[in-house]
């Protein structure tokens, strides 16, 4: 593996000299943005229910009254 380079002025950042790429290092920032991104997508999939139970609540409540 090659020896990666300080990219100045960050302190969780190197670059690879064969690619040239930069890299986060930041693996607790990492785990840290992965736990948001699920809550995120429970969130979402939580709104996604309770918007398919109010369809069903008014689709009830239309039978109801139509009655």
């Amino acid at each position: 593996m090659s020896e990666r380079l300080k990219v100045e002025g960050a302190l969780n950042f190197v670059r690879d000299p064969k690619s040239n790429a930069i890299i986060n290092t930041d693996n607790k920032g990492y785990r840290d943005y992965i736990a948001r991104h699920n809550q995120g997508l429970r969130r979402d999939e939580e709104i996604k229910d309770l918007k398919s139970e109010m369809a069903q609540i008014k689709e009830l409540l239309k039978k109801i009254l139509e009655k």
